[in-house]
């Protein structure tokens, strides 16, 4: 049992392949720097699974991308709450490759001023 779920949290063959055609095909993109690639790869091995967005779409639509990180801090807080979590451990949970990756791309802080 324990397997299928490392297997989940795993990118396969298929996904390698995949993230590095992708990663082939941004290195033609002069905006995305070496850092930027660096992070969306990470994210992109620590979260198969989900839909990270490329460096270039973020850096084509901004706006649109920072609104989905501030639900995604929102979201974040309000479990946080729930289970009654302190500062310190709700800080812990914005320390993570997805969270590195986005807000460098945008340009802005990982927590909110509330959280420093």
């Amino acid at each position: 049992m324990k397997k299928k779920k490392i297997s989940r949290t795993t990118p396969n063959a298929k996904q390698i392949k995949k993230m590095k055609e992708d990663i082939s095909d941004l290195l033609k993109d002069k905006r995305l720097t070496s850092t930027m690639l660096e992070l969306y790869k990470n994210a992109l091995f620590k979260y198969p699974n989900n839909n990270i967005s490329k460096p270039n779409e973020i850096l084509d639509n901004p706006d649109k991308y920072k609104k989905e990180y501030g639900k995604y801090v929102f979201e974040i807080i309000k479990k946080a709450k729930e289970k009654n979590l302190n500062i310190s451990a709700i800080k812990s949970l914005f320390d993570n490759e997805y969270t590195e990756y986005i807000t460098h791309v945008l340009n802005i802080p990982k927590l909110p001023d509330f959280l420093k």
